[in-house]
């Protein structure tokens, strides 16, 4: 890919027009402090659905039969499979 003058002086107007956004980068962030009890609430109640989830997932192999092991198991397997098809997809989508 080749780059023209005429997008290195844009590219050169557009960085220098953000420094003028300056002020309202930190009047936003400013206001999302107030909101930091709120905010650090997100990960606990992510990891908490994350916790129950696999719970869940062991319970019902349990309720289907399988042992404690084997349903442990068979969850990690089904978080691995889906991560697995995550990155796959997150791959081609790049492409």
């Amino acid at each position: 890919m080749k780059i023209t003058k005429d997008e290195i002086m844009e590219l050169s107007e557009l960085l220098s027009e953000a420094e003028s956004f300056r002020p309202l980068v930190r009047m936003v962030l400013d206001a999302l402090k107030s909101y930091s009890g709120e905010l650090r609430e997100i990960p606990e109640a992510m990891s908490r659905w994350f916790v129950e989830n696999r719970i869940r997932a062991i319970n019902q192999y349990k309720a289907a039969g399988f042992d404690q092991d084997d349903a442990i198991l068979m969850t990690l397997d089904d978080i691995y499979g889906i991560r697995k098809l995550s990155d796959k997809a997150g791959k081609s989508a790049k492409k």
